[in-house]
């Protein structure tokens, strides 16, 4: 009998007794070839290297007892012993090398932080007391615990990785001591792993869009988002791309989810900032937050036409993907470009078809601006019919 640090008092599962003490079937210890088998050699390298602790995993239980007998048979005192719960995927598998990424190196490699990997895999089969889960180093060493690991299995989710990176990175943006330099230096640091990130997928793309200053202007719009440069640059391809991907999996929920409606007025919407953009005179009026705002509020007034612009401009510009307000991505990419995407916008389909809550599937290869009365016509009448149905 032994005790565990995790599961407590152990009895020998398969022991018989012989002459008063208990005996197990006798374990190999050494090979044919004269090397020792784990069994005898961790023993012994335990005990010659000091260790005062053996933290495993749980399915080295059972064999625990004929290692305590082995220490007790040369003399030495056993170690602590703590078995811990095996590290699940969320289906219930053993991690391993085969279902993905598990060894640290390659996470960090990605851009994760060392602070929110250890903060990460503390959390593990841990049975953390605090109201929050983001522990730095100084609060991980005054508060984790043995005594408080799980016994039971812990299945590995990484999306509370990617949570304790953006915390971490948020604390590292804004520092809580106002050490500028501090925060100056970090977001130098992202900066370049986002510019090294967007070479690497997009080799072709512009000189201009890969500078530091239209990459940091970049990440300030939406450093809330940021979780790794790879992650950063495919959520925010419309910026480095020469259109938005019309074509990609968002693009297609997104315009699933706007109406007939929508369209045909987000068409008029968009015409009528192209036009007030192109008869903006540059010696008078600056391209700047203020134009932009006085742009979309002018012409819509009321909150249900302010979300369709919204809508459309985001399709328009960022293919429906996320990432910063409206304002900001138009800012960013500057105004001649966003007159040019306005006006070369694509929408696909058939034309005319009734999808099943019989709203009408706009989708052209044409631009908004180039459509003609009779496909205007043809749209309006097939949402008469879509609002009897």
């Amino acid at each position: 009998m032994f005790t565990d640090a995790v599961h407590g008092r152990i009895k020998p599962g398969r022991a018989t007794v012989r002459h008063g003490e208990p005996a197990f079937e006798d374990p190999i210890l050494l090979k044919q070839d004269g090397l020792p088998t784990y069994h005898l050699a961790n023993v012994v390298d335990d005990h010659l290297m000091n260790i005062t602790h053996v933290i495993r995993g749980a399915e080295w239980l059972p064999s625990t007892p004929k290692h305590v007998f082995m220490y007790q048979a040369f003399g030495w005192e056993p170690p602590v012993f703590c078995h811990v719960g095996l590290l699940m995927d969320m289906e219930g598998h053993k991690l391993s090398k085969r279902t993905g990424d598990v060894h640290i190196s390659e996470y960090r490699d990605k851009g994760y932080l060392s602070e929110a990997l250890l903060n990460f895999v503390a959390l593990l089969g841990w049975n953390n007391r605090l109201k929050s889960d983001v522990l730095p180093l100084e609060a991980l060493v005054e508060n984790f615990s043995i005594k408080d690991l799980t016994k039971g299995n812990t299945k590995v989710n990484f999306g509370k990785l990617d949570y304790l990176q953006k915390a971490f990175i948020a604390a590292y943006s804004v520092p809580e001591d106002g050490d500028t330099n501090k925060s100056s230096s970090f977001t130098a640091s992202i900066v370049e792993a986002v510019q090294n990130a967007v070479a690497v997928r997009f080799p072709q793309v512009p000189e201009e869009l890969r500078h530091p200053e239209y990459i940091a202007a970049i990440l300030e719009s939406d450093m809330k988002n940021y979780i790794t440069p790879v992650k950063f640059v495919e959520s925010h391809d419309y910026f480095f791309l020469p259109n938005p991907d019309w074509d990609s999996i968002e693009a297609n929920v997104y315009r699933e989810k706007m109406t007939g409606e929508d369209v045909i007025k987000g068409k008029d919407a968009l015409a009528t900032i192209v036009n007030t953009m192109k008869k903006r005179p540059s010696d008078m009026l600056e391209w700047n937050d203020d134009y932009i705002t006085r742009i979309l509020g002018d012409n819509w007034q009321d909150e249900d036409s302010k979300k369709m612009v919204q809508r459309n401009l985001r399709y328009a510009l960022a293919g429906g993907k996320g990432g910063p307000g409206i304002h900001k991505i138009m800012m960013i990419l500057g105004e001649e470009e966003v007159i040019r995407r306005l006006e070369n916008v694509r929408w696909y389909g058939k034309r005319g078809q009734l999808d099943e809550k019989g709203r009408v599937i706009m989708t052209w290869k044409e631009t908004r601006e180039k459509m003609d009365e009779e496909d205007e016509e043809e749209i309006n009448d097939l949402l008469k019919k879509s609002s009897q149905i």
